[in-house]
């Protein structure tokens, strides 16, 4: 696979804005990086070829202009990464920089394990972006990821479908995919995630565009699964798609379902905007689209949901290195960052002063539907993750539910009441 490198355009736009200030004060007071040198442990789940490319690229910027500080990656799937990173914070040996999501801010920035960046330079980037805990800034984020459909444009060509925008029409595609013998859909549910991303587009576009506060409902038992009918609703949906996904959902890994859908031996991925960056990455010359998962008969209901932010930078409330950890953080957030973000086709961009980029590509398509009206922007506190204990009761039972047919829809809402409740109970 090649990775893409940044621009030199960009790479010396980055170094001047590196050279001109873009150290900040220190959160807690700790001295700079001293003249033996600061080592920086950063840790992260990103998993995209074209997204660690970048990220290296930026990181040898930053170490090229601060030769007395050196960035250490710590990378894993994102299935190991939540489990590894709380384990981490609760025994006292967090990294100094790592990624935060929105559902676990609460938990993190509530108990202190979390340095506060509301005095520091970072915040400058922002237009109100930044993930907010009790007034203060905590978390720094590069984009927001959508939940979306990417197919395969060629194969869409080939065979005559338009992208469809209703219920009725998106499973007459499927079925009309499915009689020439091809896959509609590749899941590959072996990677647990997977399995969460497509739930998620399911109700993300359909029950928190209503309700931003729809998880938190369930997890405080003030709703339940079963006395829900767009719960209900969710679930028929998804039960039904699983009919159009390749034989062994659980054999197929996500990489293979990316490569599936480069070849044409699948159609359709629903998952996130990252999803075409992983296909480029494998290096398949396919030219692939995005559309809006239908969720209604009524074409102009079906809107997709744009986060306020998006997974985030943030620096250990105990790292001994905070001045050289915002230093860095700092860098990899400046417009020049973002700028080279967009230019590389990872994602929408957050920072102040980046726009968005005008293509067909799928993320052009995803660009276009939020010009169009056809998005909703949710608030800064949005997110479409159950927290921790939640979320992985969510994706066990949902999995079960998959294994045993997709079929009964009414007692996998009366198994996840009862997981929900051993939960909150306990």
């Amino acid at each position: 696979m090649k990775k893409r490198a940044i621009s030199v355009f960009l790479s010396a736009m980055l170094l001047t804005a590196l050279a001109t200030g873009c150290g900040g004060a220190s959160a807690s007071g700790d001295s700079a990086a001293d003249s033996a040198g600061t080592t920086l442990q950063f840790m992260n789940h990103t998993g995209e070829e074209k997204t660690i490319a970048y990220e290296d690229a930026l990181i040898a910027q930053f170490e090229e202009a601060n030769p007395d500080i050196k960035v250490e990656v710590q990378r894993m799937s994102m299935d190991d990464y939540t489990q590894t990173i709380q384990t981490k914070i609760a025994s006292g040996d967090a990294p100094d920089v790592f990624y935060i999501e929105q559902s676990n801010l609460d938990k993190y920035a509530g108990n202190g394990y979390l340095a506060d960046l509301s005095e520091t330079e970072i915040v400058d980037h922002y237009d109100g972006n930044m993930l907010t805990y009790d007034g203060k800034a905590y978390g720094a984020p590069l984009g927001v990821n959508t939940y979306v459909v990417t197919y395969n444009k060629s194969l869409f060509a080939k065979l005559g479908i338009e992208v469809p925008t209703t219920l009725t029409e998106f499973y007459a595609a499927c079925d009309k995919i499915a009689a020439e013998g091809i896959t509609p859909l590749a899941a590959g549910y072996q990677d647990s995630w997977v399995l969460m991303a497509d739930t998620q587009a399911e109700y993300a576009n359909s029950i928190l565009i209503n309700d931003q506060d729809a998880l938190k409902k369930l997890e405080a038992r003030e709703v339940k699964f079963a006395d829900s009918a767009e719960w209900k609703a969710v679930f028929e949906r998804f039960g039904k798609r699983v009919g159009y996904a390749e034989q062994d959902p659980f054999g197929t890994d996500w990489n293979t379902a990316c490569t599936m859908l480069a070849t044409g031996d699948a159609a359709m991925v629903v998952s996130g905007d990252w999803t075409a960056n992983n296909v480029a990455d494998m290096g398949e010359d396919v030219e692939l689209g995005a559309f809006i998962l239908p969720v209604s008969e009524n074409a102009d209901d079906n809107k997709v949901t744009v986060p306020g932010a998006g997974q985030s930078y943030a620096i250990s409330a105990d790292s001994k290195n905070q001045e050289a950890a915002i230093k860095f953080v700092s860098f990899m957030t400046t417009a020049e960052a973002g700028e080279a973000y967009v230019a590389d086709g990872i994602g929408v961009c957050v920072i102040k002063g980046v726009e968005a980029p005008e293509s067909e590509s799928a993320l052009g398509d995803i660009v276009n539907y939020m010009n169009e009206g056809k998005s909703k922007l949710m608030g800064a506190d949005y997110d479409a993750n159950f927290s921790e204990e939640f979320r992985d009761a969510f994706q066990n039972t949902v999995s079960d539910f998959v294994l045993n047919g997709a079929q009964d829809v009414d007692g996998l809402l009366q198994k996840l009441d009862s997981e929900f409740d051993r939960i909150a109970n306990s």
